[in-house]
């Protein structure tokens, strides 16, 4: 695949030698992958302590007595976003080794609106492109293919009716057209623009394919793609298929966070999730801060292995996941996620304790009963909640006794209110939450 590559430019370079180690590690024992990243971690969790004040203190008990301790890696408090938001100055490093590069300032809002500030640098954002050309690999994508990305608020997303462009989706085609879009742009008019550029390969969010789709079927309009690539959002298998029916597509997703980068890639086989063990290294725990076993659901904490200028160390994403009980068919040994269900705070909080993670299923049992484009489920209380939607066609009163009907197999207790709204507006990063639960106890 490198065969035409400037192997004499210092980043393409860099590029092929981290591609092949990734590549050369996929089919590798796991306790050999295990092991080599317990030395990254090792290396990384020095600098960190090293570098910055606030990891000083909080990787104490690793370096007790002197050299790295992995057996005491689960002593370390587990980051919250809340307060890497307050302490993201202290976890910066305070200088950056020059063999990483460009130090960036970035910034991300989540789903949540509010912003966390972070630093990241060349070399975090080369392993990311890396990993980018190993998905192209896996799911046989043509690199030199036309690719459009209607995203929110990140680089020059242009607004319509042209739109921007760039160059190179792919490492491997610098000079490819990509055809950039916000994502606040209207439906009808993201379809024509769609129309007018004619990608082979879709970069956007879950929710706005799927908004797309629905508005395709009601207006007509006709646009064939190979693939859609989605990122930042939960992908609901009803997603998958509206991709199929109505354009002709396959979904592939990604799993990653701006902070820290690419997480894990969807195998092209199973569907599953592949972590990616050289850039991040990846724990599912249970409340107790335990890892779960296999088949089991519990929080995603992650620590980011290349971005040495603001340390993520077990950071918590606010995610849940649920580790695979089997191997992947594809043959693939690396770490593997059977599902990602999304945020915490897309849990529902039952009377009396315990948590509902709300699958797609009830929620399309709702559609004949309040015919929606769009929705949200958002909890009021523990037996409480407001289906809000955009009717689907001429506004009529929704049945709440069906709905309610339905509900039951949340809690006996929950009672749903279905309240019709004219929009469901995105957050400030661009993100839908289909799920907005109570905040979860500490």
């Amino acid at each position: 695949m490198d065969a035409n590559l400037d192997q004499n430019d210092p980043e393409m370079a860099a590029y092929l030698a981290m591609s092949r180690a990734l590549e050369a590690i996929e089919h590798e024992p796991p306790a050999r992958v295990a092991e080599m990243q317990w030395r990254q971690v090792a290396r990384l969790a020095a600098d960190a302590a090293a570098q910055s004040r606030f990891w000083r203190e909080r990787l104490r008990p690793v370096f007790r007595n002197g050299a790295f301790d992995r057996a005491a890696w689960r002593e370390i408090p587990i980051l919250t976003r809340a307060e890497a938001q307050r302490e993201s100055r202290a976890m910066r490093a305070a200088s950056v080794p020059a063999a990483d590069g460009i130090v960036y300032d970035g910034e991300t809002s989540g789903s949540s609106g509010t912003p966390l500030h972070y630093t990241s640098t060349a070399r975090a954002v080369m392993v990311s492109r890396v990993l980018t050309e190993r998905l192209i690999d896996w799911h046989g994508l043509d690199p030199h293919s036309r690719t459009a990305a209607i995203r929110a608020g990140v680089g020059n997303y242009g607004v319509y009716p042209e739109g921007s462009v760039s160059q190179g989706w792919s490492m491997r085609a610098p000079e490819q057209t990509h055809h950039l879009l916000t994502v606040l742009t209207p439906l009808d008019q993201q379809l024509e623009w769609l129309g007018r550029v004619r990608p082979r390969y879709l970069i956007t969010y879950p929710t706005n394919l799927r908004a797309l789709a629905d508005e395709a079927r009601r207006s007509g309009a006709r646009l064939a793609l190979d693939a859609v690539l989605t990122v930042g959002e939960l992908v609901q298998d009803e997603t998958r298929a509206l991709a199929r029916q109505v354009f002709g597509s396959r979904l592939i997703d990604t799993y990653a966070c701006e902070e820290v980068g690419k997480i894990a890639l969807q195998c092209e086989v199973s569907g599953r999730y592949h972590i990616c063990p050289t850039s991040a290294s990846v724990e599912i725990v249970n409340p107790a801060g335990s890892p779960v076993r296999p088949g089991e659901t519990g929080e995603v904490v992650v620590t980011g292995l290349h971005n040495r200028a603001t340390f993520f160390l077990r950071y918590a994403l606010g995610d849940c996941a649920v580790v695979a009980a089997a191997p992947c068919p594809c043959g693939r040994t690396l770490p593997t996620l059977e599902r990602i269900l999304g945020r915490t705070r897309s849990a529902l909080i039952l009377p009396g304790g315990g948590r509902f993670w709300v699958e797609e299923e009830l929620v399309i049992a709702f559609r004949p009963h309040a015919p929606f484009r769009q929705f949200q489920i958002v909890q009021t209380a523990p037996d409480r909640i407001e289906f809000r939607y955009v009717p689907d066609g001429p506004a009529r009163p929704p049945d709440e006794a069906a709905i309610n009907a339905i509900a039951s197999v949340i809690h006996p207790q929950m009672k749903v209110q279905a309240i019709a709204v004219t929009e469901i507006p995105r957050s400030a990063g661009g993100k839908y939450e289909d799920v907005v639960g109570l905040a979860l106890p500490p």
